[in-house]
């Protein structure tokens, strides 16, 4: 964290002209990208099936402006937007995952169960969306992470109208939201391998399990662990 000094030999200038930088590159990526969707290449990153999405849209609109949000500087400044929002909920999750999962071995056990009637590393082949969807135990395990230690402490948002958020419930306008629910599939799938594929034991220290704001929330020690091999081997996709 630094103090918002837009001057030369501040930390804040520094990161602003280092924003401007990875803006750039990013832009490049969606030059490249574009190219590559207009060629009829395969997609092969998320970025490629944004910009085939976005591709087709326009496409749909032959003949009128291109909309702003095509512009690859425009593009680039979202995918940094993404990259810069995701990191650090999604590391604070993770992290909370591993420290809980290791605080309730009932639970680990479950999840391991679970996921061994699905999937198993021994196959050599990816974990699919629909076996993703059916580790229902494991995907609410994921979600109790978020909810207890939800990583976005420090970001509030007021709702500016009412927003239906389930079946059940309705958020009020101009209630105070605290967003936390970040990369949920990508959550589940990291527990998913993280307990078909390796055995852990955390290294506890006191106060290892208070919380620390830089500025998402995170254990006091970083989570350390000693990992081992838990699978016979592991996957290859070759």
């Amino acid at each position: 964290m630094a103090l918002p000094v837009d001057l030369p030999g501040f930390a804040f200038r520094k990161a602003r002209l280092a924003v401007s930088r990875l803006v750039e590159t990013l832009a490049f990526c969606a030059d490249q990208s574009k190219a590559t969707m207009k060629a009829g290449e395969e997609t092969t990153c998320l970025v490629d099936f944004w910009m085939q999405e976005t591709m087709k849209a326009a496409a749909e609109k032959a003949g009128e402006p291109a909309p702003p949000h095509t512009a690859s500087k425009v593009f680039g400044g979202h995918l940094f937007d993404f990259l810069f929002a995701s990191q650090d909920a999604s590391t604070s999750s993770l992290l909370w995952a591993v420290t809980l999962l290791d605080s309730h071995p009932e639970v680990f056990a479950r999840v391991r169960e679970e996921v061994a009637g699905i999937w198993w590393p021994e196959s050599d082949r990816l974990i699919t969306a629909e076996e993703l969807r059916e580790m229902k135990y494991t995907e609410a395990v994921a979600r109790e992470v978020i909810r207890f230690r939800a990583p976005a402490t420090m970001v509030p948002h007021i709702a500016g109208e009412e927003f239906r958020l389930s079946e059940d419930y309705v958020i009020p306008k101009g209630a105070i939201v605290f967003p936390s629910r970040y990369a949920g599939n990508h959550l589940v799938l990291f527990i998913a391998l993280f307990t078909s594929l390796i055995d852990f034991k955390r290294h506890r220290t006191d106060g290892c399990d208070e919380i620390a704001y830089v500025p998402t929330i995170c254990p006091k020690d970083n989570c350390k662990v000693f990992l081992s091999t838990w699978c016979t081997r592991f996957p290859s996709l070759s």
